[in-house]
C-alpha cells in the first residue's frame, strides 16, 4: 500500500507493470506468511492472523511511516545480502586454490 501511495508518476505502462509487480510481491508474501502460520496454528487461525495484520498494516499505519520502514528494511537486506556474498566470495576464493 506504501508503494501504491508513494506518489511516483510514470507513464501508464509503467504504472501498469509496477502495480503488476507489487501485487505479485505482496500477494506471495501474503501466501508465504499464511503457509508458515498454517503448520504452527492451522488454516483458519493463520488466515485471521495474516488478514489481521495486514489490515493493520494497511489502516492503521501512516502511508509516510510504511514508505519509511520499506526503506530501512530494504536496506537491511541489501547490507546483509552484501555480507553474505563477501563471505561467500571470500570462501571460494581460498578453495579454488
Amino acid at each position: 500500500m506504501a508503494l501504491f501511495t508513494s506518489g511516483m508518476s510514470l507513464p501508464p505502462i509503467g504504472q501498469l507493470l509496477y502495480w503488476g509487480g507489487v501485487l505479485f510481491v505482496s500477494s506471495y508474501l501474503l501466501h508465504y506468511s499464511t503457509q508458515q502460520l498454517t503448520h504452527k496454528f492451522g488454516l483458519l487461525v493463520s488466515l485471521i492472523i495474516t488478514f489481521a495484520v495486514a489490515l493493520l498494516l494497511v489502516v492503521a499505519i501512516p502511508t509516510a511511516w510504511l514508505v519509511g520502514i520499506l526503506v530501512i528494511i530494504s536496506s537491511i537486506a541489501v547490507l546483509l545480502l552484501s555480507v553474505f556474498v563477501g563471505w561467500q566470495m571470500k570462501i571460494s576464493i581460498y578453495v579454488s586454490r
